[in-house]
């Protein structure tokens, strides 16, 4: 369960693709109901399963951060370079950053156009702030570029790990059968 010195556990590697298949499902449902007419009836019910696993991301963020907390990561393999390094928690950085900021705006750009955010309709999130318009076109301006932003961010991460597996095969910086 807990994380050890080189190697993820099952809550971390869990929460890891469970994210990475909601963020992917995410994308694929916003751009598909923007595309939709606004008077078409499934818009409305995509929109609230597309805020609902926006607020499950949120969640499992949160518990990410906490059970780093309880489990540390794995060292990265000192095999790395410092420049390397560098690259990797950067990229590591800004991914939790855009984990928080897209949903973030996303329900933003909800709460401040006036409308709730509700949870697979068990309850609704209590509203941090009032109707405001311009906070609403804001974060409507924000939401998708920070989306496709972490799906960049997301793709070069995933892209590092598979040529370090590809280079190395089980070398030091091979790094993939850590999350696997």
């Amino acid at each position: 369960m807990l994380n050890t010195a080189t190697r993820y556990g099952a809550i971390s590697r869990t929460l890891h693709w469970l994210m990475a298949l909601m963020i992917v499902a995410l994308v694929l449902l916003g751009l598909y109901m923007t595309d939709l007419p606004k008077a078409d009836p499934a818009r409305a019910q995509i929109v609230a399963l597309h805020k609902a696993f926006g607020v499950l991301v949120l969640m499992a963020w949160v518990l990410r951060l906490a059970w780093l907390r309880i489990s540390p990561a794995p060292r990265l393999p000192g095999e790395f370079s410092r420049p390397e390094r560098r690259l990797i928690k950067g990229l590591q950085g800004l991914l939790y950053a855009l984990m928080f900021l897209a949903p973030a705006a996303g329900y933003t750009l909800s709460v401040a156009g006036g409308h709730p955010v509700s949870v697979f309709g068990l309850f609704d999130l209590p509203r941090l702030f009032g109707a405001n318009h311009a906070l609403a076109h804001l974060a409507r301006a924000l939401h998708a570029p920070l989306a496709y932003a972490l799906v960049g961010v997301a793709a070069l991460h995933a892209m590092g790990a598979i040529k370090h597996r590809l280079r190395d095969r089980g070398g030091a910086t091979d790094v993939l059968p850590r999350m696997l």
